[in-house]
């Protein structure tokens, strides 16, 4: 678009990813709200979202399934790759 300056763009790596999903507080949930709002794009690895999902199938057993999972993958403001 003519005018527009293209948004900031930042990678998270697994780590990253994981404490912007369960630390409210960090600096990557900032980032992650930010992204939500369309002021930045961010973007992970697949295998991020892989360690996130072995994390809430070991340790939430039950909580969500698959289909939910897959909700929250796509709700996400987060690009993968």
């Amino acid at each position: 678009m003519v005018g527009r300056p293209r948004a900031t763009s930042y990678h998270l790596d697994t780590s990253q990813f994981v404490r912007a999903l369960f630390d409210a507080n960090s600096d990557e949930a900032t980032l992650l709200e930010l992204a939500a709002c369309g002021h930045i794009d961010l973007y992970a690895e697949g295998k991020s979202w892989n360690a996130v999902l072995w994390l809430a199938m070991n340790v939430f057993k039950g909580s969500w399934t698959p289909a939910e999972l897959g909700a929250m993958k796509a709700e996400l403001p987060i690009n993968f790759r």
